[in-house]
């Protein structure tokens, strides 16, 4: 199974972690040093200074130094293979630690940090790298360095390597479960994310009339109580459009209701395209339609349902066999503090007067409140 890193990671901010780390464990070593120099002066009347100086602080910093400042130019710089040499740093920065304090139980045991280290890029390759080259490096400074060749013995030196082989698998468990974590999280943020699509296409769908799409009657209701509300208090105008198809039952009788369904999409996607953002529009029932013109004139709002009206007359409906379809339209502005009870029932007075007097037409109700 292959362990990758989510695309969305910032390596250089972890590259920039990394070498803050490896300063901060050379400068740790550095004070190490020479307080253990510091100690042997106290307690160690024929203590070689210099040779401890040169040895145990002087060389292992410049080295140290010299790897590190050589790591941060190759981080400034983003080369190609820039994880690769800065992972590599890391075990360099532990061979010299090795190197230089070889007559230190256990100093051999460095080499296990570049390997735990390698995990932060939760990619199998660099791991693998590191974990070769500590090896090589371990080897290498196991046959060149003759203090560590002697300190080991042959157990020692087989259980360094076991351990740096468990701390492989160690590395690559802590991968794995990185990963599984990092599917589980995957999956969680996208059963959230199925769950809030859900919730918005049910909460559309309880609004809105599926066959035309517009918002069905409750909606309707509970809009415009809120906007009733807001013209109370504010004064904002309101206009209440009442639109009933002409003659849908004989559409309905002749055609079928299949036809009727077709007209009524057709009637609505009108409707639609015609009102403004700021505007609600509902199916209302059967045939029927509403529309709230909200913060308009009175004039602004009969335009509004004439020039819906004229595009639904003009509309070709090829299931009619060159038949039109005409609505009527009742119109009534709201007054503040008249109640919506009122303002039905002059937008309907409106539509009555729209069909008794031959239908296809905009009728304005000019009635005050009582």
């Amino acid at each position: 199974m292959t362990h990758r890193m989510s695309p969305g990671v910032n390596l250089s901010k972890w590259n920039r972690k990394m070498l803050n780390a490896y300063w901060w464990v050379s400068l740790l070593a550095f004070i190490t040093a020479v307080a253990g120099m510091l100690y042997c002066l106290a307690v160690t009347s024929s203590f070689q200074l210099w040779d401890y100086v040169r040895h145990h602080v002087l060389l292992p910093t410049i080295c140290l130094a010299t790897v590190l400042l050589l790591a941060e130019a190759s981080n400034r710089k983003n080369l190609r293979f820039n994880h690769y040499f800065l992972i590599g740093a890391g075990s360099l920065l532990a061979g010299i630690m090795v190197f230089f304090h070889a007559d230190l139980d256990g100093v051999q045991f460095f080499f296990l940090v570049p390997i735990i280290v390698s995990v932060f890029y939760f990619e199998p390759g660099k791991l693998l790298f590191s974990f070769g080259i500590n090896v090589l490096l371990f080897f290498g400074l196991y046959q060149l360095q003759p203090t560590l060749h002697m300190q080991m013995n042959g157990l020692e030196f087989m259980i360094t390597l076991f351990f740096m082989l468990a701390g492989l698998i160690i590395s690559f468990g802590i991968m794995g479960r990185g990963a599984e974590m990092q599917q589980d999280l995957i999956e969680t943020m996208q059963e959230q994310q199925d769950l809030l699509v859900k919730s918005i296409l049910m909460d559309k769908l309880s609004k809105t009339d599926a066959l035309t799409e517009l918002y069905n009657h409750k909606t309707f209701h509970e809009y415009l109580d809120k906007l009733i509300d807001q013209c109370d208090q504010n004064g904002m105008s309101l206009h209440l459009a009442v639109l009933d198809i002409d003659n849908f039952k004989t559409v309905n009788d002749t055609y079928g209701h299949w036809v009727g369904d077709l007209i009524l999409r057709s009637v609505s996607q009108t409707i639609r395209t015609i009102v403004s953002p700021d505007d609600f529009a509902a199916r209302y029932g059967g045939e029927e339609f509403a529309i709230l013109f909200t913060d308009k004139t009175t004039d602004v709002a009969y335009a509004y349902s004439e020039i819906i009206r004229n595009r639904i007359e003009y509309s070709v409906h090829s299931e009619l066999q060159g038949r039109h379809v005409t609505i009527s339209i009742g119109l009534k502005a709201y007054v503040p503090h008249s109640g919506k009870e009122w303002l039905f029932r002059g937008a309907d007075e409106a539509l009555y007067t729209a069909k008794r007097s031959g239908k296809n037409q905009t009728v304005l109700h000019e009635g005050r409140q009582p």
